[in-house]
């Protein structure tokens, strides 16, 4: 995956979703591919990561883990208090902690939220791709 130098227009989120739906080759997906500087956490990595291993891909797992882990972002506990304050705002939608998450560090970056999950469809900062 090639990613963009600092200071690219194209910064996206990419949250579990999105990293799935690229390593089983989603084709609504390929944009996202090259030329975008990505943005993820660890804790994405490890949905994404649990998901494969559910599935018996190994291998892909692995591949997906080293692939993404240079673009994770730390975590600072004050977004664990936003993440949670959004969370339960939202509590309708069912979103998961890990996505609460990700969707708060998205904001504070100011980045589109790179997601295919319906709880996001209408929600303002989300690139919404089947």
């Amino acid at each position: 995956m090639k990613q963009e130098k600092d200071g690219t227009n194209h910064e996206f989120f990419y949250d579990s979703y999105a990293l799935l739906a690229i390593v089983f080759g989603q084709k609504s997906y390929t944009p996202y591919t090259s030329g975008m500087r990505i943005v993820t956490t660890l804790m994405n990595l490890y949905e994404a990561y649990y998901i494969l291993l559910q599935k018996n891909l190994m291998g892909e797992a692995q591949q997906m883990f080293e692939q993404f882990l240079p673009f994770c972002t730390p975590i600072h506990p004050h977004t664990i208090i936003d993440a949670a304050h959004f969370r339960l705002i939202n509590h309708r939608k069912k979103i998961s902690y890990v996505d609460a998450l990700g969707y708060t560090i998205a904001q504070q970056l100011h980045a589109p939220f790179l997601t295919g999950d319906d709880a996001f469809k209408d929600m303002p900062n989300v690139e919404f791709v089947k």
